[in-house]
């Protein structure tokens, strides 16, 4: 089992569009509301598995959708188990947005 990444975009409009186009793909995702450890804020992300990555940056990038950030799930690919209490983050925006 793969660990699962969640991506958060600019906007719900932004979630929309994007999971339109993962649908049409056939992309493996969920909309999934932000987890508390990532931000407070309301909002919702996408949900997909780690091995994925590349595939969703490209597909959102040919769309022009700008991901905010990636984080990887706090669970170890392995067991399920906890690997620590916080989502880690792979890819994070730098233009002064967190």
């Amino acid at each position: 089992m793969s660990p699962t990444c969640v991506a958060i975009l600019d906007s719900i409009h932004y979630i929309l569009k994007a999971e339109k186009i993962l649908k049409a793909k056939e992309m493996p995702h969920e909309i999934v509301p932000v987890p508390r450890e990532i931000s407070s804020d309301c909002g919702m992300a996408i949900l997909f598995d780690c091995a994925l990555l590349t595939e969703l940056r490209r597909i959102l990038s040919e769309t022009g959708i700008r991901i905010r950030g990636v984080y990887r799930s706090p669970r170890s690919a392995q067991d399920g188990e906890r690997n620590g209490s916080s989502y880690v983050p792979l890819i994070k925006r730098q233009d002064g947005l967190s």
